[in-house]
């Protein structure tokens, strides 16, 4: 996939947003559902862009996606079309909020929310930052149009039926079963110099449960460590500041210059110190 320099939908809103790029996502999943057997399952505005060049709708990132019927790497599970991550349902949180810029939808996990919660149309208020092309129920018309014929339309059971269905070699493995190399997204991240957050706690299965965590990995209840302090010879005193260790064990019998010694102040006050102590 080339470099599309621009911003995703959840950084930069087109202003008008235009139906016809709904149009277009509709009919991107439903060519990537029934000409190739491809699930997305991850529709949202942080994988949809407008290309600056064509200026049409484009679909990015398919780290979630599945070929329908197969298995899901590192899982011994039926992946097929997972009913609460489908591409219908994708598609209608993203446009619904778009339109209303919901504050409980701005972030969310698309198998965590329930499409049955935005169907009626009084919810589908246009915030007043948005710009449409068309009025929302030309919008929402189009859209719930579109997701009846889905729900009534054949599902297919596996990717080879349908017609321009291809393969996908699997990952390589590193040798421990159900894992398979890559690089995470953290260390990718990382790789870019850009900024990321090292987690400091240590792993769930370690917690002592019966003390308070903290996001630092120390626990509420852990004191910091004492720092010892040099009790002084009551003779001879504290060290001068700036003399070398050999001045101080009598070694060195160069004379010591007030640079090295201290001030006269400081020599003074030392030499008070061993008195009283003599005393």
């Amino acid at each position: 996939m080339p470099f599309i320099p621009t911003l995703t939908l959840k950084d930069r809103l087109p202003r008008p947003f235009k139906i016809r790029w709904l149009r277009e996502l509709m009919d991107l999943v439903d060519e990537l559902y029934f000409e190739y057997g491809i699930v997305h399952q991850d529709i949202a505005g942080r994988n949809l862009f407008i290309s600056d060049t064509t200026g049409s709708i484009l679909l990015c990132d398919f780290a979630f996606s599945a070929q329908i019927g197969t298995v899901r790497h590192g899982q011994s599970v039926y992946l097929g079309e997972i009913p609460r991550c489908n591409d219908v349902k994708g598609t209608m949180f993203f446009l619904y909020y778009l339109i209303t810029r919901d504050p409980q939808y701005s972030r969310y996990l698309l198998s965590d929310v329930d499409e049955n919660t935005i169907m009626d149309r009084p919810k589908w208020v246009k915030h007043a930052g948005v710009e449409l092309d068309y009025d929302v129920d030309t919008f929402y018309n189009e859209l719930m149009a579109w997701v009846r014929k889905r729900r009534d339309s054949p599902k297919l059971a596996h990717y080879t039926l349908a017609p321009r269905h291809f393969e996908i070699p699997d990952p390589p493995e590193d040798g421990m079963e159900g894992w398979y190399l890559g690089r995470s997204h953290t260390m990718r991240e990382m790789e870019a110099g850009r900024t990321t957050l090292s987690w400091e706690r240590p792993p769930a299965s370690k917690w002592d449960k019966s003390r308070k965590l903290l996001a630092t990995g120390k626990y509420a209840d852990e004191r910091p460590p004492v720092r010892l302090m040099h009790v002084p010879d009551p003779k001879k005193g504290f060290p001068q500041m700036g003399m070398t260790n050999a001045a101080l064990r009598g070694q060195d019998k160069r004379k010591q210059t007030q640079d090295v010694v201290g001030t006269e102040d400081e020599a003074e006050a030392s030499k008070r110190r061993r008195e009283e102590a003599d005393e």
